[in-house]
Order: C-alpha cells, then structure tokens, then sequence
C-alpha cells in the first residue's frame, strides 16, 4: 500500500457520489492504509470544516467518525469475501458434481451387473414317467427326453452350451466349431461341436450309456481322469461302482428307437429265444402298454 499515491480528487468524487468503480477501489485500498491515516484525517478534516462551517471544529476528534467509515469499508470488504467464497463453492460445487456423477453411473451400472446378473436363471424340461418330450434349445440344438428324463440349463447357454442331464435324452447337436456342446451328469462328462449321440444315465441305475450315431464325441469321468474319443457306433458303459468304463461297437438304431416310440431288444441274445416265449413276451408287453394307455 506504501506505494499509493494519496489522491484527495478520488476521495472528494466518492463523497460526492460521482465516483468510478476504479475510484471507489481506491477509496478502499486508502482507508485500510495505516500510512495514509494522517493525510487522510486532515483532508477529512478540511472537507469537515468546508460543509460544515464551522470553525471550532479544528479542534473536535474525528476518530470516531473515522471508526465508522473504515467499520463500513470493512464490513463491505467482508461482504464481498463472502460474495466470492459462496460463489467459489458454487462452482466447486457444479465441477463437482460432473465429476462425481458419471462415477455414480457407473457404481450404479457395476453394483447392478455384480447384484443381479450374477443370479442366473436356470430352464428345465422334464419328460414325466411313461412320456417322451421333444425340446428345441437355444442354439437349434434337438433332441428327446425318455420317461423320468429332464434337462437343465442357465441363461448364458447360448455362450457355454452346457446343460445338465438326469435320465435318459438323445441330441443332435447344431455345430458351432467356436462353442462345444457339453452334456454333464452325476458321473460323465461328454464334449461335442455337432453330433448325434444318446445318453442314459438314470440315478437308480448302475451304469451309464453313451451312444454314437454320427460325428465325434469326447467322453470324461467327472474327475477328468478317463477320457474317450468317440467314433460312430461306440457304445460306452460307465460303471458307477468302480468307476471304469469299457467299448463296444453295436447298431446306434437299438438305443434310440425310443425317441420314435419303438421297442428294440439291444440283446441279440433275443433271437435265440423259442418263438413260443418271443410270442409270448410280445403278447404281454402289448397288454402292458394297453394298460398304461388306459
């Protein structure tokens, strides 16, 4: 402030009221100047004597009357700082929230995804005792459920192709070389890109059986320790009990006529019977089915 020069033309237009703001400014700046008090307070005093017109007035204490205009100039200047404080919070305030706000977005868009898609949804198709279902899934992928048979898959199928097999269903494989087909059990764990197999793997049963009728297929034990590479005509049956497995090479059509509502001896067995005992047996499995019919 040393650097000021006292200008009184200033201070008589901010008293007259015909002041700039450069002015007014300047006013200020002078009477927060303890190096300016002196020259202040005489030409204050001048002014003092030149309106009011009187001439003891020399001697009278202007201390107050400067008390009360630098308590105005102050109390202004606070006004302003706090002016400009509000105002820097303001827009603090808006650059904060830009920010902040696409980082709530994406929380939010993160906390959903984390929330509810990690639930996944499961379908089920179920073939009820004594029935066939046919079923269509997502990828063009057919196939039939034998009686007591169900499947079951998440929402992401079309990303993983995997389902879960209870009972007995044939498949014929839509191929995707990108996304293998993957059919799991209790026991077995079977991998094909496109094919048409049949798998029996029912719980009150002692083995399972995997048949191939066209294409290859991959066949595992739960615990990855035996694998299989199957051709055409394979027949594979899995030992529940001591977890083996052994081959054959048989007739595919014997193991899926079911999927057409036909009833084939797999056993060739069958054709060394006496004709009176296949007629026989014939004649009660048709009245059995008669029965069910009923």
């Amino acid at each position: 402030m040393t650097g000021i020069e006292f200008d009184s033309e200033k201070i008589d237009r901010f008293f007259k009221g015909e002041y700039s703001d450069k002015d007014a400014s300047y006013v200020d700046e002078v009477f927060c100047d303890k190096n300016k008090e002196k020259k202040l307070e005489h030409h204050l005093r001048r002014q003092w004597l030149e309106l009011s017109g009187d001439n003891d007035a020399s001697d009278r204490n202007l201390d107050q009357i400067l008390y009360k205009i630098h308590y105005d100039i102050n109390t202004r200047l606070s006004a302003q700082k706090a002016r400009s404080f509000d105002n820097l919070m303001k827009w603090t305030l808006r650059i904060a929230g830009v920010l902040i706000l696409p980082l709530l977005i994406i929380l939010g868009i993160q906390t959903y995804k984390n929330t509810y898609l990690k639930k996944e949804t499961w379908v089920e198709i179920k073939a009820p005792a004594w029935t066939r279902a046919q079923f269509v899934l997502p990828d063009g992928t057919t196939g039939w459920l034998n009686s007591n048979s169900s499947i079951k898959y998440n929402g992401k199928f079309i990303a993983d192709r995997k389902i879960t097999l209870k009972g007995e269903a044939f498949f014929n494989v839509s191929k995707d070389a990108k996304r293998p087909f993957v059919v799991n059990t209790n026991e077995i764990k079977v991998t094909v890109l496109g094919t048409q197999f049949n798998i029996a793997s029912y719980e009150n049963e002692k083995t399972v059986e995997v048949v191939l009728e066209e294409g290859k297929l991959m066949f595992n034990d739960r615990e990855m320790r035996k694998s299989y590479t199957m051709k055409p005509n394979d027949l594979i049956v899995y030992d529940k009990t001591l977890k083996d497995f052994s081959t054959e090479i048989v007739q595919p059509q014997k193991y899926i006529s079911w999927t057409e509502g036909k009833l084939v001896f797999r056993n060739d067995l069958w054709m060394l019977l006496p004709g009176d005992w296949k007629d026989g047996i014939i004649l009660m499995l048709k009245l059995m089915f008669f029965h069910l019919k009923e």
